[in-house]
């Protein structure tokens, strides 16, 4: 579920800033500010507070670094 997430944010913000987005195909050319949040969403292990943390960084990134856009 939190990955799916993640792809699903990630898949916007490449098409927010005109990079494909099908399998994360612009993900590399996306700027620090928009992937430098999403580390926050990455599971590093199955306890809860490491799955709770994740999935707020996953909902509160909505599309990093594109407020003004």
């Amino acid at each position: 579920m939190i990955n799916g997430l993640r792809d699903q944010v990630v898949a916007l913000a490449c098409l927010r800033h005109g990079l494909p987005a099908w399998h994360g195909r612009g993900v590399d050319a996306l700027p620090d500010a928009v992937t430098g949040p999403l580390a926050g969403t990455l599971v590093g292990t199955l306890d809860d507070t490491a799955l709770r943390r994740a999935m707020t960084a996953a909902v509160s990134s909505g599309a990093p670094g594109d407020e003004g856009q």
